[in-house]
């Protein structure tokens, strides 16, 4: 299944290695161009004309000791010790490979530097995560009560890198009807209504029309 992710760039002081996000700061008069924007960095970097940047991706699940965080308030990027800290979300991929994290795969680094330098900077995507067969009884709701929930966890591919995908912000009348009846199928799963093609059929054509 897919969850819905944050993405935010940073900038960082280190040397652009090769393959890294790199921002035109100060260009020289031949490149003015391209002021304020993103390139992939094809040799050791290292004039000041193109700043180090990196990408993170977010996650709202919740921050336990040992995982890599970003403060959003400053921009910190920390490991989480014994104790918590406000305004905080998880690092679950990178493309700073020293936090040894998830990687971001080459083909969306391309597709965010193409998307940024249109002027459309993504902020949101959906991340592939896998069911590991395991479920439970965990945590506490807002009552306090426990709740059953499915455990899932990051896909990871064998190169380290993990899935991405973007946000579909629009679709066609027949993606959608896939979708809402998989939402019913969901929804109904333990009542005679799962059964009955025709009720689904009815809500369906409901929404539809």
């Amino acid at each position: 299944m897919k969850k819905k992710s944050q993405v935010v760039m940073l900038a960082t002081n280190e040397k652009a290695n090769i393959g890294d996000i790199i921002l035109c700061n100060n260009p020289a008069i031949e490149r003015v161009n391209w002021k304020g924007k993103l390139g992939m960095c094809n040799i050791k970097n290292g004039d000041g004309e193109w700043k180090t940047q990196h990408l993170y991706i977010l996650s709202d699940e919740k921050i336990k000791e040992g995982d890599w965080c970003l403060n959003l308030d400053t921009n910190d990027i920390f490991k989480l010790g014994k104790y918590g800290v406000n305004n905080a979300k998880k690092i679950i991929a990178t493309t700073d490979t020293s936090l040894g994290l998830p990687l971001i795969p080459e083909s969306f680094i391309k597709y965010y530097i193409s998307e940024y330098n249109k002027g459309n900077i993504i902020t949101d995507v959906e991340v592939e995560y896998e069911d590991n067969g395991e479920e439970g009884w965990i945590g506490d709701d807002y009552n306090g009560e426990p709740f059953w929930n499915e455990k899932l966890e990051l896909k990871v591919n064998p190169d380290n890198t993990i899935n991405i995908y973007p946000i579909k912000n629009s679709w066609n009348r027949e993606e959608f009807e896939i979708a809402i009846r998989e939402t019913w199928r969901v929804a109904c799963s333990d009542t005679y209504e799962a059964l009955s093609p025709e009720l689904e059929d009815e809500w369906v054509n409901e929404i539809l029309k």
